[in-house]
């Protein structure tokens, strides 16, 4: 079983991979349990679903849990809003929708 988030950015993507850096390093403990994607480019679908939302992304990567420390995966959402600045992140689920505050899975 794997639980995923996508994460689309706002920030360019050298700067989303420095916030990433920060994040694993402030969050070790927890992030140790997660695969985190390399930051790519949105693609012209995801740009044109994300503005659905006013979201102008600039930058996405992927978040991914496998098996160990469940009880960890509420807490991703909440980490990368902290690190990135909620104004900067949409976040969605494995089935695609949308995470907004308060976020317990």
């Amino acid at each position: 079983m794997s639980i995923s988030f996508s994460i689309a950015s706002a920030l360019p993507v050298e700067q989303t991979i420095e916030r990433i850096a920060l994040a694993q390093s402030k969050y070790a403990e927890i992030l140790h349990y997660f695969w985190i994607s390399d930051v790519g480019e949105p693609s012209a679908r995801g740009i044109e679903i994300d503005a659905d939302y006013g979201f102008h992304p600039k930058a996405n990567f992927m978040v991914q849990w496998n098996k160990d420390r469940s009880e960890f995966i509420r807490m991703i959402p909440e980490i990368f809003w902290e690190v990135f600045g909620e104004e900067n992140l949409l976040i969605r689920d494995d089935t695609c929708d949308v995470i907004t505050r308060p976020y317990i899975r």
